[in-house]
């Protein structure tokens, strides 16, 4: 049930970042406090799930569709069909925006752009510091990958920090989102086991 409680991922291996994971535009991040997160990632024969539970000392994001990434929000990107071609994205490449904006769960998919009406749900919430998200990405969101054990694609995802003057930086588990869009970059994963934040590792981690 997506309802932004993640009590039933209890047992998923959980992705922290940090500032020892930053991504700096024009300010910087000052500890756990600022901006953490714990990711989380899921699957079933339905679908892909994500979860993330972030640690924001201020929240603020009222952009519109087009515009989230503009403001605290997600950013996930995925290479369904595991070519890993860069650096720029190509067909099988996707990336959405996750966001709490206006006090509403909101999300899109900024590439690509047009095509297929994705149909991917979600559920935001902000309790004090800390925001939830959890996320469901249905197959027919990324049809190029097959939802069976031992399928290998690569993605990466951040979170981006707006402590109420603009977009100062990200936490990323990867290059290739913020900075220029370049899956080579993403961590490889498989499904069938439990995901860990190592970039590249070889054999891919399972989840």
């Amino acid at each position: 049930t997506l309802d932004g409680d993640l009590r039933e991922w209890s047992g998923a291996k959980k992705i922290d970042l940090n500032c020892n994971h930053w991504g700096k535009i024009n300010g910087n991040c000052n500890g756990a406090s600022d901006l953490s997160v714990q990711g989380m990632l899921m699957w079933d024969s339905k679908g892909l799930y994500f979860a993330a539970r972030v640690t924001d000392n201020s929240h603020h994001n009222n952009q519109k569709a087009g515009s989230l990434w503009n403001g605290d929000s997600i950013q996930i990107a995925i290479d369904a069909n595991g070519d890993r071609s860069g650096p720029n994205y190509s067909p099988g490449d996707y990336e959405f925006g996750l966001a709490l904006s206006g006090g509403v769960s909101a999300w899109e998919r900024t590439y690509p752009s047009s095509g297929t009406p994705v149909q991917i749900k979600a559920k935001i919430l902000r309790s004090g510091t800390t925001t939830t998200y959890e996320v469901f990405f249905p197959t027919t969101d990324l049809p190029e990958l097959s939802f069976q054990s031992g399928q290998t694609f690569s993605l990466s995802f951040l979170v981006n920090d707006d402590d109420g003057s603009g977009r100062k930086g990200w936490i990323q588990w990867t290059a290739g989102i913020g900075q220029g869009k370049d899956p080579r970059s993403f961590a490889l994963a498989m499904l069938g086991g439990a995901v860990s934040p190592e970039i590249r590792p070889e054999p891919p981690p399972q989840f």
